[in-house]
């Protein structure tokens, strides 16, 4: 997408839909804790009944699915509305439709969990949770690199191996510097010593 084509797409976007489209940041937040929350309640808590349990996981993919909807719809709004670099289409084409994938996923999910009580209900309640976990953290991963840049998740622990590396070489040249300093020093006092004892040796600056 070059420059020119970008400003066409600001210029032609709503100045509402701009606004709105700028709540995705906000909105965003809702489907990743909800679905991670009701995923919980049904493999992992067990301070309460099965059915207390299954309930509140009901409630909370019901919030998911208008908190997907809400943060799908305006930042499809705020995409359209904001330049990209080129080299972030791809980034942009695959959080977009992982956003939208885990609002479908999770409106599926809650219709199974009305139906827990039949066996293709409970399967698709049970694998619609995980399916929506690993959905919107991928959503979540992309909108990171959307706004920080590419690599930004892993980016720390190569950057961080890079600089232990160039840290040892300059460590380990220093090293060498500071010892090649020592001995030129020693070689020099040592040969002055020699030439003040009435030897003939040259005296040669090693720091010249």
């Amino acid at each position: 997408m070059n420059a020119l084509l970008m400003l066409a797409v600001w210029d032609d976007t709503p100045t509402l839909l701009r606004f709105l489209g700028r709540f995705h940041v906000v909105l965003v937040h809702f489907p990743i804790a909800l679905l991670v929350v009701a995923a919980w309640f049904e493999y992992v808590g067990r301070a309460a009944t099965k059915e207390t349990r299954r309930s509140a996981a009901r409630s909370l993919l019901l919030l998911s699915v208008l908190g997907a909807a809400a943060a799908a719809t305006t930042g499809w709004w705020f995409a359209g509305s904001e330049p990209i670099a080129r080299s972030m289409e791809s980034d942009l084409f695959w959080h977009r439709w992982t956003g939208v994938a885990t609002g479908v996923v999770a409106l599926i999910t809650w219709i199974g969990s009305l139906v827990v009580d039949r066996e293709r209900g409970l399967q698709i309640y049970r694998v619609g949770l995980v399916v929506g976990v690993v959905l919107v953290a991928a959503a979540g991963h992309l909108g990171g690199e959307l706004v920080h840049g590419e690599g930004f998740l892993t980016e720390v622990l190569t950057r961080g191996a890079a600089g232990t590396d160039a840290g040892t070489d300059a460590g380990g040249a220093a090293g060498t510097a500071d010892a090649a300093e020592t001995a030129g020093t020693a070689g020099v006092t040592g040969a002055a010593q020699a030439a003040g004892a009435g030897g003939d040796a040259d005296v040669v600056d090693y720091h010249r």
